[in-house]
């Protein structure tokens, strides 16, 4: 009934914030990366966003994005369309499936509320993204740590610059 996925177009998303708060915080950068038959098929996507509000130093310190970096990037009602084309069309005009890690619980959200804040009508359904923190959750609940890079240690992966976008995208997808 459903498309093959391993035959599918994945896009692989994640976001860098100024905070944890999915209502209240704002999106600093996002990464896509697409994968189909278990490779990565196009080569990474990033962008840096100027968040219009300062990043507090410990947001900072975790991602290593600082207000100078991101002064003179578009703001989010200068890319959010952009990024819903990936959403939408993937590339080449297949729509994609979409993934990421606790993606569900907050990249979907912080998404969501950036796209209501900036005026878009576009919303993610969290009902239609696949989350591997679910599965982690659940087939790996004696597991303590299951926060990506302990995940990805675990599967034999390498997370090298945790906490960069498209780093924690090739992570999940890998």
């Amino acid at each position: 009934m459903g498309a093959d996925i391993d035959s599918s177009l994945v896009m692989i998303f994640d976001t860098e914030t100024t905070g944890v708060n999915v209502l209240e915080d704002r999106v600093v950068e996002i990464g896509a990366v697409y994968w189909s038959a278990g490779h990565r098929c196009a080569r990474p996507r990033q962008i840096r966003i100027n968040p219009g509000v300062p990043i507090p130093i410990g947001a900072s310190q975790v991602h290593n994005i600082f207000d100078e970096d991101v002064k003179d990037c578009a703001t989010f009602d200068g890319i959010g369309d952009r990024f819903w084309q990936h959403v939408e069309h993937g590339i080449e005009g297949h729509t994609p499936i979409l993934c990421g890690y606790n993606a569900i619980n907050y990249d979907v959200r912080i998404m969501n509320a950036e796209f209501e804040r900036h005026g878009f009508d576009h919303r993610i359904n969290p009902d239609e993204v696949l989350d591997p923190f679910i599965f982690v959750s659940w087939h790996h609940r004696n597991w303590k740590v299951r926060k990506l890079e302990a995940v990805a240690a675990r599967y034999g992966y390498e997370l090298i610059n945790a906490h960069a976008a498209t780093a924690d995208c090739e992570a999940t997808g890998a």
